[in-house]
């Protein structure tokens, strides 16, 4: 029933493992063209229809069920009447007025034509992305609408969701605990974290470090991708990320273009295995993933205000993700930002 409400209308239930499937199928189809023509689209529908359109019939149906003699129930009841009327007088103008026999003179039947028609581009992610640019202006203002949008617009920050996902899914968490598994920090942790200490002062070489944990060598993409998208989310909910972060590597490393060998090449890569070590000692890797798709989207908005230099975005946002770790309020600060190079403690 679902996948034929889909046929017929483009409209998955959200939240529903179909819709989660359908938007992750969109996303990679979608170019970074796209990506601006979805985000466009939105703020420029936004003060020209209600936010309830886009929710679907389902919802709207029962919507005025629930409260009947609502305003807004009877807004949508003009609307689906409105909507239903054009509707049948674009059919009628439409009909082949060609004398048929048999069943394909029945007026209700569709016509054959109505397949050859070209669904509208990526429907079920303009949903999902609609919805959450709604939650982050819900979190930091709706008069942060646009800038947000510029936000998620940053050409390294569409990439980064285009490889991970819009939630980054399972599969980066799954890809997260095979390197945590593969260092076992907890089996002896007091070897494992000097030899973390090792590579992050360079007393340590990146093969030597790579012959004690082999695993690591043969790490899948997805694993890489996960340690890396770890270290995103940690140096962003602890207000360290900078400005010329280079989110370049996590797609390159889905794509399985890149290696630990490479990672740890960079001081950027020796970083995040300290801060790997260092959430693991403190919790903050459960912590950042339950964050879920909220998380997700308040680093990726946080990051693209911070490369674009929005300073009174990214400290609204970082405020949000402050919240979402720690449970505490007010304005933000530096002292609320954690060291920038945390100690691992032996």
């Amino acid at each position: 029933m679902r996948l034929k409400t889909y046929i017929e209308t483009q409209e998955l239930t959200e939240g529903t493992f179909l819709f989660e499937q359908q938007v992750y199928r969109e996303l990679q189809e979608c170019t970074y063209e796209d990506w601006c023509d979805i985000l466009d689209n939105i703020v420029l529908t936004e003060n020209k229809e209600p936010s309830w359109i886009n929710k679907g019939d389902k919802y709207i149906q029962q919507y005025i069920k629930d409260r009947p003699q609502s305003d807004t129930a009877k807004d949508m009841k003009k609307y689906l009447a409105t909507r239903d009327k054009d509707t049948k007088k674009d059919s009628e103008d439409n009909v082949n007025t060609k004398t048929t026999s048999g069943s394909d003179s029945d007026p209700d039947k569709p016509s054959a034509d109505r397949f050859n028609e070209p669904l509208s581009k990526h429907p079920t992610l303009q949903k999902a992305v609609r919805a959450e640019w709604e939650n982050l202006k819900r979190e930091v203002g709706q008069e942060f609408g646009p800038n947000l949008k510029n936000a998620i617009k940053e050409k390294s920050v569409f990439r980064t969701i285009k490889a991970v996902g819009l939630g980054f899914g399972k599969g980066m968490l799954d890809g997260m605990k095979a390197v945590d598994a593969a260092i076992n920090v907890g089996a002896d942790k007091l070897a494992n974290t000097r030899m973390i200490q090792g590579l992050q002062k360079g007393t340590i070489k990146v093969d030597e470090f790579l012959d004690k944990y082999p695993k690591l060598k043969t790490a899948s993409g997805v694993a890489i991708a996960g340690f890396l998208t770890y270290q995103w989310l940690y140096m962003s909910f602890s207000g360290n990320l900078d400005s010329d972060y280079d989110l370049s590597s996590i797609p390159e490393a889905v794509a399985g273009n890149i290696g630990f060998t490479e990672i740890l090449a960079t001081p950027q890569g020796v970083k995040g295995m300290g801060l790997l070590a260092a959430g693991l000692a403190t919790g903050g890797l459960s912590t950042l993933w339950l964050g879920g798709r909220r998380g997700m989207m308040l680093a990726a908005a946080y990051t693209g205000a911070k490369k674009l230099g929005d300073k009174k975005t990214e400290n609204k946002l970082f405020t949000k993700m402050r919240q979402l770790v720690k449970g505490d309020t007010g304005e933000v600060d530096d002292k609320d930002r954690e060291p920038d190079e945390p100690e691992v403690k032996t």
